[in-house]
């Protein structure tokens, strides 16, 4: 070999891939360390050692190797030939292919060939190896809940895993021929239009998810695939992977169903994990959080939950000591072991109670039990009204035992005494005595029978109002005939004013008389002598009518200002107690002030005497009667 030839082959040994080089005769001068391995020797070394000369004995088919170095002769060049070769210390052949080309010396003569041999198996060993492949396939999917299949350009199916029975219970072979859109059902179901697309380009798809109608039964699928293509870049069909999710697509519908069930319920539902953060909320509870966003975010911890909650106000409960509040709304929900009750800014009271889960986590319920809180409000209410009403109704029987009594004794006692005649030698006058004292006595029990007689016909609605235009001036005067003298027997001074120009009050004359005969005959009872006691009449800039009652009398306790409203009631003083009455004149006057759509007012205090204030709307005033002037 020329040394030209030599340095030429030098390079040649280092490469990667299975080849040999030839002189210009024909004869075997290099080999490649690949080529050496696929004739069965160790190295390159050994190999060209044992062909040199006798190139031949690597051919299985006599004159093979003469009919190649022809080929080179004519053409300087041999394209993808087959032959069967024998390996060093292997009883069968294996096939290779052989691609060659001639390389030219200064001349540009052909100096020698080089030829690159590519192994190929014969069918039955391609068999063997393709059924060694799926066979690790099968086992390598035997631990998975997956299947492999493959189809043609057509989209027909051309192979399945053996999985595919064992998670569906269709056998492959059923598959074979058809495409996806002969198996499954689109029943409107999105993806469809779009999956069709990504096969109609080619392109890669992943979890395609869709039903399947078998030949005995319909499932879920999901399906996932890589298109292929041969060595020519042609496409030959997809490759994938398939997975039966009906267990999952039926599982998720259940649970949307429980999660809508959940997110419809009228209780705020909260769950934090094992962690405390929120992983679950309805939206009951995002609607009772809404004013602190972030803290009903998943994710959020309960603590930062409770701290956004206090920052934005939400627990007005907790304002005096919002520290102490939080430590132990933060150990309720960490035991379990409480129900919270408080109230929210937007005064709604909240029940709240925290349940321990089996994992660790806490589930937390809060209830709006403003209707229940407002309901034992109202009750509480009933049952203080209700013990207030017999309180009253047993100090009013104590009283009436009292005020009948009284008056009944002197009748039955004067009476006794004239018709006995035991004062007969007195003469007349005596008996004159004894008969106003019946008449005074019997006059106060009539008083007393009128009073139970009107609060039952207002309580029962049985009073009618016969109502006119009252000139209000007439009216106060015949009011002020009968308090007058009430007022000088106890040596307190009365005034009057009325407006000029008064319009007239359109409402019931004894009413109003009634009104005000008891707001003045009160006012005279308790002002000590000395005092004052004044009625004034005033027009309203919005239209309407004020009258005042006022005194310089004993006042009243600011407690007692509502009590003393209630029908039977006299409010705790031994100066009041020291005076007749029922206990029932206030009642009736506001009861008979709301029946004229007006309104009462009362402004006292011990020893500072009392101002009640009674307005009638503009609605009541008729401008035909006024007055012109004053009562002195």
């Amino acid at each position: 070999m020329s040394e030209e030839k030599i340095n030429h082959a030098l390079p040649f040994r280092d490469l990667p891939v299975a080849a040999y080089q030839l002189d210009r005769n024909g004869q075997l001068v290099a080999v490649t360390p690949a080529f050496a391995r696929v004739l069965g020797y160790t190295d390159e070394t050994a190999c060209l050692a044992a062909l040199t000369g006798s190139a031949d004995l690597w051919y299985a088919e006599t004159g093979r190797r003469q009919a190649l170095l022809e080929d080179l002769g004519r053409s300087g060049r041999i394209d993808n030939k087959a032959s069967h070769i024998n390996r060093f210390g292997f009883s069968t052949p294996i096939v290779i292919s052989e691609t060659g080309r001639g390389f030219m010396d200064q001349d540009n003569q052909i100096d020698g060939y080089q030829v690159h041999v590519e192994k190929v198996t014969d069918a039955s060993e391609t068999q063997d190896r393709l059924d060694l492949i799926e066979s690790r396939l099968n086992t390598l999917t035997e631990f998975s809940t997956e299947w492999l299949w493959e189809t043609d350009a057509e989209q027909r199916f051309t192979w399945f895993s053996q999985s595919v029975e064992k998670f569906t219970g269709v056998p492959r072979e059923w598959h074979y021929g058809k495409r996806r859109d002969d198996i499954g059902l689109e029943d409107g179901q999105d993806g469809w239009a779009e999956h069709r697309n990504v096969l109609q380009r080619r392109e890669a798809f992943h979890d395609f998810r869709y039903r399947r109608k078998g030949p005995n039964k319909t499932d879920w699928l999901t399906a996932s695939g890589v298109p292929v293509f041969d060595a020519n870049g042609s496409f030959i069909g997809y490759r994938g992977i398939g997975r039966d999710i009906t267990y999952e697509v039926e599982t998720s519908r259940v649970n949307d169903e429980v999660f809508e069930a959940i997110d419809d319920f009228e209780d705020a539902l909260s769950i934090w994990d094992a962690d405390d953060r929120l992983i679950m909320r309805n939206r009951a509870f995002r609607t009772m959080n809404a004013q602190v966003p972030d803290g009903i975010a998943l994710g959020t911890t309960f603590s930062e939950h409770i701290r956004l909650g206090l920052a934005a106000g939400s627990y007005p409960i907790a304002e005096k000591d919002p520290d102490a509040w939080f430590e132990a709304r933060m150990n309720s929900h960490i035991t379990g072991d409480d129900v919270v009750e408080f109230e929210r800014q937007d005064g709604r009271w909240i029940m709240v109670r925290d349940f321990k889960l089996s994992g660790g986590g806490t589930m937390t319920l809060a209830t709006n039990i403003t209707a229940r809180r407002e309901l034992e409000s109202t009750l509480r209410l009933a049952r203080e009204m209700a013990e207030r009403a017999n309180y009253s109704k047993s100090m009013f029987l104590a009283n009436m035992s009292h005020e009948l009594r009284t008056p009944l004794n002197a009748v039955i006692g004067y009476s006794e005494a004239m018709s006995s005649g035991m004062f007969r030698a007195s003469g007349v006058t005596r008996y004159e005595e004894f008969a106003g004292s019946i008449e005074e006595s019997a006059k106060h029990l009539l008083n007393l029978i009128n009073d139970i007689l009107d609060i039952s016909r207002i309580e029962a609605g049985a009073l009618e109002l016969e109502e006119e235009a009252l000139d209000l001036k007439t009216l106060i005067e015949q009011v002020a005939l009968i308090v007058r003298p009430r007022a000088a027997e106890a040596s307190v001074a009365f005034d009057i004013q009325v407006d000029l120009g008064l319009p007239s009050l359109f409402a019931d004359g004894r009413s109003i008389k009634q009104i005000l005969i008891n707001l003045l005959s009160n006012s005279v009872k308790f002002t000590k002598p000395g005092g004052l006691v004044s009625i004034s009449a005033k027009s309203e800039s919005d239209g309407g009518l004020r009258l005042v009652v006022a005194d310089t009398g004993i006042g009243i306790a600011a407690e007692q200002l509502e009590e003393i409203w209630q029908p039977f009631t006299q409010v705790g003083s031994s100066y009041v107690q020291a005076h007749e009455g029922t206990g029932l004149g206030l009642s009736i006057v506001r009861n008979l002030v709301r029946m004229h759509d007006g309104r009462i007012d009362i402004e006292s205090a011990p020893g500072a005497g009392t101002r009640i204030t009674i307005r009638f709307g503009a609605d009541r005033m008729r401008s035909e009667n006024t007055h012109t002037a004053d009562t002195p």
